[in-house]
């Protein structure tokens, strides 16, 4: 309520003092309100904080790698002009969409920016330097792949699972029933004319 009434005031400098509160509660690693808006797609919020535009965090984030990453689709819009940055490993925003696995992100960036061509700087959580957006794409799409071969396989163990205990207990349930009991009929012996001999008591 105490943001909703600053905003509606137009109270930039209570908008400024509350998001900074929250932030250092919540999200320390924001530095700024509209990498706030960034994360929360708050891009009714955007005209309060456009000033801040190309500032970064300590990690060299802009408010565009952390819309990229929190895939606002809106605020990317928005943040357009701070594409083309990395931060202090050579991340990009696109970078950032592709490992999350934003589609939406990566085809917005790929749209409107040049970040493809864009190269890692160091070696960072076990991406290797000089790798690209691409690069990071087909990472990705090659563990998707591997996870979907992995429920497959699970898939059909346990169906087999299932068919060998149905088979057993179809089996087991045979062995437990008592044995048919079979009726002989006995068939009338025949002599040499063919005429069947009853026999005597």
């Amino acid at each position: 309520m105490e943001l909703e009434a600053a905003i509606a005031l137009n109270d930039e400098r209570c908008i400024n003092q509350y998001l900074f509160d929250f932030q250092r509660q919540v999200m320390p690693n924001l530095t700024t309100g509209l990498m706030y808006c960034a994360v929360y797609n708050r891009s009714g919020l955007f005209k309060y904080f456009k000033h801040q535009l190309f500032q970064k965090s300590k990690q060299k984030w802009t408010a565009f790698m952390f819309a990229a990453e929190y895939n606002s689709i809106q605020m990317l819009n928005l943040l357009r002009k701070e594409a083309n940055f990395q931060d202090v490993s050579g991340f990009s925003a696109l970078m950032r969409a592709s490992i999350r696995g934003n589609i939406e992100s990566v085809q917005f960036i790929v749209k409107n920016a040049t970040e493809i061509g864009l190269k890692l700087t160091r070696n960072a959580n076990g991406y290797r330097i000089g790798m690209n957006a691409l690069a990071l794409l087909i990472k990705l799409l090659l563990k998707q792949i591997m996870l979907i071969k992995q429920i497959i396989i699970r898939h059909q163990t346990t169906r087999q699972v299932q068919i060998y205990r149905q088979y057993h207990r179809i089996k087991t349930q045979k062995k437990s029933c008592p044995p048919q009991t079979s009726f002989t009929h006995r068939k009338g012996r025949r002599n040499s004319s063919g005429a069947a001999k009853t026999e005597s008591n």
